[in-house]
């Protein structure tokens, strides 16, 4: 016999109001949040900061900061 069962239960929460995108951790290829510092599963950090204005850097490649513009290190690799 089938049983139907309602998900009235549940609490009316709204939805969360995140804009964020969904990315990757670099490290452990985890899902997280493109606005988290570090991975929720290993820790590591989900970008390099920028020396000048301390923005979350996250493009592998990037060459300047995408906030205020200034050059960043090269990365080894």
């Amino acid at each position: 016999m089938l049983t139907s069962y309602s998900v009235s239960f549940l609490p009316n929460t709204p939805e969360p109001s995140r804009s964020a995108q969904v990315v990757r951790c670099p490290s452990c290829n985890a899902f997280g949040y493109d606005d988290d510092d570090f991975c929720a599963c290993c820790g590591a950090a989900m970008g390099n900061r920028c020396a000048a204005c301390g923005a979350l850097v996250r493009h592998p490649v990037a060459f300047f900061c995408t906030r205020c513009g200034t050059e960043l290190p090269a990365t080894e690799g």
